[in-house]
């Protein structure tokens, strides 16, 4: 919704701002957690992390770990995305001149 927002004010500059960054995190936490995850011992994930991870180990490659990533990449975006959507509504009457 706050990209929708911002790109109803022609603001599709502040969008890439906050979607570069989730992108990066998106592809660095999914890659890692991809191959990563592979090398731990079923016991291990399903004693020390959170149940609801175990049925990701039972792929043999690990990629449901890229999940993960892609969580980490949303809450990235929405952080950022929620601070250019604050700060546009802050000055809203500049924005909605900039459109006309």
């Amino acid at each position: 919704m706050n990209a929708v927002i911002l790109f109803s004010l022609s603001q599709a500059d502040m969008v890439n701002k906050a979607l570069t960054p989730a992108l990066i995190t998106n592809i660095v936490v999914g890659f890692v957690l991809s191959r990563w995850m592979t090398f731990l011992p079923n016991s291990y994930v399903s004693e020390k992390l959170a149940p609801w991870l175990i049925s990701l180990t039972n792929t043999a490659t690990g990629y449901g770990y890229a999940v993960l990533g892609l969580a980490a990449g949303s809450a990235v975006f929405l952080v950022l995305s929620t601070r250019q959507v604050l700060r546009v509504l802050k000055n809203l009457d500049y924005y909605l001149f900039y459109i006309t």
